[in-house]
């Protein structure tokens, strides 16, 4: 069987050597594991700009050195060795994460082996929207969540990963934090909480170019 092997470095040139011998990215961005958000495609970057995290629900877990290592380890790279100057959050609606976070019931048990211990993370972002639209419809909660979920998580995220001033090894505390909300129905991504140092986000994406499919 003969292998036929992709150029990708051919098509851009200009884009790709330079990254052969390093990398500079100016985003960490935390985003959702979901097929139909691609970080770099929904914010328009390209390849060596964005050094990206995904997992379910886009979730960034509190400091534990035994259980969130891999997350740790990417903040504290990201931080401490690429410098970057921004951290991206994105969050987006018909999110399943999300819908699992608030359909867990105390005392039933896990359907999965990982994936509610996981989503567990939002649980106090759970605990606000329920007490704040305790009478909204499920799916209402559901959007309300998308949204807060993150604004609890990453909430001075680096000080609580990266410790003191004197740990950070040249990586700065107090980076901007940008949060979007990419709305897979209504094919926008509005940003919701704008920073001080903001993305590029007029350059069209994916989802306003030709939909996502659900």
């Amino acid at each position: 069987m003969t292998t036929r092997l992709l150029s990708i470095g051919s098509k851009k040139p200009e884009v790709f050597e330079p990254l052969k011998a390093h990398q500079s990215p100016k985003y960490m961005v935390f985003a959702c594991s979901d097929s139909r958000v691609c970080p770099s495609v929904t914010l328009g970057l390209q390849p060596g700009e964005a050094f990206a995290v995904r997992n379910i629900a886009s979730m960034v877990p509190p400091y534990d050195k035994t259980r969130y290592a891999g997350v740790g380890s990417a903040i504290e790279y990201a931080v401490c060795a690429l410098k970057v100057e921004v951290i991206v959050v994105i969050g987006h609606s018909r999110c399943g994460g999300i819908k699992a976070l608030l359909s867990l019931q105390d005392g039933e048990p896990d359907k999965f082996h990982f994936v509610e211990e996981w989503v567990r993370i939002g649980a106090p972002a759970k605990t606000r929207v329920q007490a704040d639209h305790a009478s909204a419809p499920f799916e209402d909660q559901c959007s309300a969540l998308e949204k807060v979920c993150s604004e609890i998580e990453d909430f001075s995220v680096l000080d609580h990963h990266l410790g003191d001033e004197d740990e950070l090894q040249g990586g700065k505390k107090g980076l901007p934090m940008e949060r979007l909300l990419l709305d897979l129905a209504l094919n926008t991504l509005p940003c919701w909480r704008p920073s001080t140092c903001p993305l590029r986000t007029s350059r069209p994406t994916r989802s306003s170019r030709k939909g996502w499919r659900r």
